[in-house]
């Protein structure tokens, strides 16, 4: 997601004090653990459209990851 101030939920967009903000496995920043793995599952399936289209594009046949 596009942030519109410096330290916003990745997920949510509300805004997050330094002290209390998660870091998700995406490497986004979250405001709380629900969030969190929200935003993760959504960054999780943006990866693998991306990995698709491009394996598409290429000709390459690559088996999809799971977990």
């Amino acid at each position: 997601m596009a942030s519109r101030i410096e330290n916003e939920c990745a997920y949510c967009a509300e805004e997050v004090a330094s002290d209390e903000c998660i870091v998700g496995k995406d490497w986004k920043v979250y405001c709380s653990r629900n969030c969190a793995e929200a935003g993760e599952t959504m960054s999780f399936e943006q990866w693998r459209q991306l990995m698709r289209a491009i394996t598409t594009r290429s000709g390459f046949f690559v088996r999809e990851q799971i977990g």
